[in-house]
């Protein structure tokens, strides 16, 4: 037996216990390291947030922004879209269907041709050189009257307008773009449709995504004219409040006051419901007289009859002007007119609530 000594039972569990110990001193420094170097790297990724917030983008990046939504630009762009879309709308239509248009109008020309020929012909064999009526010619003077038959003939039918197709234009680029611009707006005057099978089946699909874009356009153009009216309304207010002072009894003081309440709410467009219809007649006037001045076909009531059914888009389609390209160019008239009637609704909705 050992004097003075442990057991070695003891001796293992001391030694175990300082390594258990020294263990869990390695763990617990590990552990503080680890959360000192997540602490740091936290820290740093919020340091480069800050960097990033604080840092400004680009010269040109800013001046694009502030053009988009400060200048008006996100109005340019979107018309600019629509009338890009509108051009390569009609180029497509115009490549499709001139080819069948071009075929089948030599071919009716062909057609009339043959028929004028053999009408002409049967009538020649009738009067000439048969006893009933007695009249004689010889083969020189019978063809000169033929030719003379078939140019008068000729000159009739181009007098009574017969056309090869009852399509009242012809498929060029302008009047395509036309036809482009009038899918969008559901108009549809029925002046041209397509007569190919693949102008049928991009006449639809082209619509599924001018008309959403053509009402984007036209709520866009709604509230310009809206912001645009802001100042003349209030500005008409003043005017009104003014000469009716008389009637009112009220005070410059009181009038003063009751602006400078509308200037601060001049955001909101308080315009009657009366006043936006009566712009809107009033437009349909001004497009009458503009319409039946550069065209002296029309009345008055048929180019008001014209634009009233074009911004009603019912597009009966019964009236052309003359030339008919002339359409093109009012187009750009009723696209404001539509823009008016959209604010017109604007208002109605906002009086509904």
């Amino acid at each position: 037996m050992a004097i003075g000594g442990g057991s070695p039972s003891d001796k293992e569990r001391s030694r175990t216990r300082k390594l258990f110990f020294r263990a869990h001193e390695q763990l617990m420094r590990g552990a503080i390291n680890a959360r000192a170097i997540a602490g740091r790297a936290h820290a740093a990724g919020v340091r480069g947030v800050q960097r990033m917030q604080k840092a400004q983008p680009p010269l040109c990046f800013r001046i694009m922004y502030k053009m988009y939504h400060k200048y008006g630009m996100k109005h340019v762009v979107l018309i600019g879209f629509f009338v890009l879309y509108t051009a390569l709308g009609g180029l497509a239509f115009w490549l499709l269907e001139r080819g069948h248009q071009g075929g089948m109008k030599d071919e009716w020309k062909e057609r009339i041709a043959a028929n004028r020929t053999d009408h002409v012909e049967n009538l020649m064999l009738e009067l000439f050189n048969n006893t009933h009526y007695m009249l004689y010619a010889n083969e020189y003077r019978s063809e000169r009257a033929k030719q003379l038959l078939l140019r008068t003939f000729a000159e009739y039918e181009s007098k009574l307008g017969v056309k090869w197709s009852d399509q009242k234009m012809e498929w060029d680029y302008l009047n395509s773009v036309l036809f482009a611009g009038t899918l969008c707006t559901t108009i549809g005057y029925g002046h041209m449709y397509p007569m190919t099978d693949a102008g049928k089946i991009l006449t639809m699909v082209y619509a599924i995504f001018g008309i959403p874009l053509m009402l984007l356009v036209l709520q866009d153009f709604g509230k310009l004219l809206t912001i645009f009216m802001k100042f003349p309304w209030f500005q008409t207010k003043r005017l009104a409040r003014r000469i009716l002072r008389c009637c009112t009894k009220q005070s410059l003081k009181e009038m003063k006051e009751i602006e400078d309440q509308e200037r601060r709410d001049l955001d909101i467009f308080d315009l009657p419901l009366i006043v936006g219809v009566s712009l809107v007649v009033l437009w349909v006037w001004v497009c009458t007289f503009v319409l039946s001045y550069w065209d002296t076909h029309w009345s008055l009531l048929e180019a008001f009859y014209f634009f009233f059914i074009s911004l009603s888009t019912i597009g009966l389609g019964d009236l052309v002007p003359h030339p008919p390209r002339l359409l093109l160019i009012m187009f750009f008239f009723i696209l404001v007119g539509l823009s008016l009637v959209s604010m017109v609704v604007n208002l109605l909705q906002g009086r509904s609530k």
